[in-house]
């Protein structure tokens, strides 16, 4: 049987620019993810095959464009290629 561990409280508070920066990227994330979801989809590419055109997995293709995972800037670039579009064009 396993037991849980008491949380401690935080001992810190959490600064308001941090808690600003952190929203922020999750912003960016959910824009690359949805830019990159339209623009698959228009192009009538499946998941699994655009993975395959650009070296990832399908469920890595599928964490990208659910805003799970942030990826890299190779990655963007890859991505980016992949789609026929500049990786600034997947960030706004």
């Amino acid at each position: 049987m396993f037991r849980r561990r008491a949380c401690k409280a935080r001992s810190t508070p959490v600064r308001a620019d941090a808690l600003k920066l952190e929203s922020m990227e999750m912003l960016l994330r959910e824009k690359l993810a949805y830019n990159m979801r339209v623009a698959r989809e228009r192009s009538g590419i499946s998941q699994r095959r655009f993975g395959m055109m650009v070296g990832l997995s399908r469920s890595h293709v599928m964490d990208i464009e659910s805003a799970r995972v942030n990826i890299t800037l190779d990655t963007l670039e890859r991505v980016a290629h992949g789609l026929g579009v500049e990786p600034w064009e997947l960030l706004i």
